[in-house]
């Protein structure tokens, strides 16, 4: 698995989808169809351009056990 730098005061190296495992790639597909659109409306950007996550998402990928 290999990780981008820190990007905007992240905590955590943000994740890219290619560098995943594949309980970290279902996790991905979850937030990524249900929690960023939510996160979307509430005015939250959760997702870079580049596709990786910020915040609590990115946490998650860390941890799919968790998401």
């Amino acid at each position: 698995m290999m990780i981008n730098d820190v990007i905007d005061g992240c905590r955590l190296p943000p994740l890219r989808k290619a560098d995943l495992d594949p309980q970290q790639a279902e996790a991905y597909e979850y937030i990524d169809t249900t929690l960023i659109p939510w996160a979307d409306k509430g005015g939250f950007k959760g997702k870079a351009e580049d596709g990786s996550f910020y915040g609590p998402f990115n946490a998650f990928l860390y941890s799919p056990v968790v998401a």
